[in-house]
């Protein structure tokens, strides 16, 4: 039957075919073309050999979304891969951290040198010469050049935010992601823009200007045009969530606040903490904004385990942050509500 299947259609459509049986988070990842996880490395994860430089005393730092470390830029600090085909139709995702108080455009991946007719893309956070916390992305033919951003004040700064750009380089058609919500005012823009130069990531070329100051992690390239659940999916996959081993993480005397279970979820989730001794605790839930958004325990506790549920109730989606408070003691864990 499968052979039959495929004599019957051409070898593209067959794959769009194979594609569409597989879950979204599979057939995505069946698509990468490069994954850099900059764990202590700036190893290409998808196997296709696209390993990243870093450059300008460009570092790793311990604080990292995915995995054990992130690329730590300061200064004129960046990474950058040799050139590969991004092909007629690709999608970016990568985490970033913006340290506070940043002016200026402050580049998360580019292609190309600044300026209006430079053959290519950049994205970047904030205008020109501005603190407006736009998301743009810069395509050009070397031609014409139709921007794509985001509303004034999208970004958050001293927090991990989840980018995304697809784009559709021979419709002219580009969607900008934060958190998995599409952001862009427009989608029209320019086609047949470069896509076959070096990737920058955290600079323009030469790679000592507009650079970003903060952190990036897990940054991957997909062949095609992800859909709005496959972005998602790849902002906390399930191949990277695992259950830590026991009294990993763990605080003082044993204190612990586990993973939420599931994650990403939607629409309940469940929440478990370890107490080394009774005594008063809060479990808050906090959105991006640093706003209190639910209180899941407030009280006086007995030591041991114990579990809570969380479920949003007229909540937009997006990353929440979950912290427990007890005996002097802090943690928190980062949620992904996926609506």
């Amino acid at each position: 039957m499968i052979a039959r299947i495929w004599k019957s259609v051409s070898r593209s459509a067959a794959l769009v075919l194979i594609l569409g049986l597989l879950p979204g988070s599979a057939a995505a990842e069946s698509r990468l073309l490069a994954h850099w996880k900059f764990n202590g490395s700036g190893a290409d994860a998808s196997g296709n050999g696209h390993d990243a430089t870093l450059k300008n005393k460009a570092a790793y730092a311990a604080d990292a979304v995915e995995g054990s470390h992130s690329l730590l830029l300061e200064g004129t600090g960046y990474a950058s891969a040799a050139a590969f085909d991004l092909g007629d139709a690709f999608t970016i995702t990568l985490w970033a951290y913006l340290l506070p108080e940043q002016t200026d455009i402050k580049t998360l991946l580019a292609n190309c040198e600044g300026g209006s007719r430079i053959n290519g893309f950049k994205l970047y956070v904030n205008s020109w010469e501005t603190q407006d916390r736009k998301i743009l992305v810069e395509p050009s033919d070397g031609t014409d050049r139709i921007d794509i951003t985001s509303p004034e004040n999208t970004f958050e700064e001293s927090l991990w935010n989840h980018f995304a750009i697809t784009a559709d380089r021979v419709g002219g058609l580009i969607d900008l992601y934060l958190n998995g919500e599409r952001v862009n005012l427009t989608s029209e823009t320019t086609a047949g823009f470069q896509t076959t130069r070096s990737l920058f990531i955290g600079a323009m070329p030469p790679g000592n200007v507009y650079n970003w100051q903060g952190m990036i992690d897990d940054v991957r390239v997909y062949e095609g045009v992800l859909s709005e659940d496959e972005i998602s999916a790849t902002m906390n996959p399930e191949t990277a969530v695992r259950e830590p081993a026991p009294h990993a993480g763990a605080g003082p005397d044993g204190f612990r606040l586990m993973q939420n279970r599931p994650n990403p979820f939607n629409p309940t989730t469940r929440l478990s903490y370890f107490l080394p001794q009774s005594g008063a605790v809060t479990l808050k839930v906090f959105d991006q904004r640093g706003r209190l958004v639910a209180v899941l325990a407030e009280g006086m506790q007995n030591a041991g385990i114990h579990e809570t549920d969380f479920r949003p109730e007229n909540m937009s989606g997006g990353i929440y942050y979950c912290r427990l408070q007890a005996g002097g003691h802090n943690q928190t864990v980062k949620m992904l509500y996926v609506k």
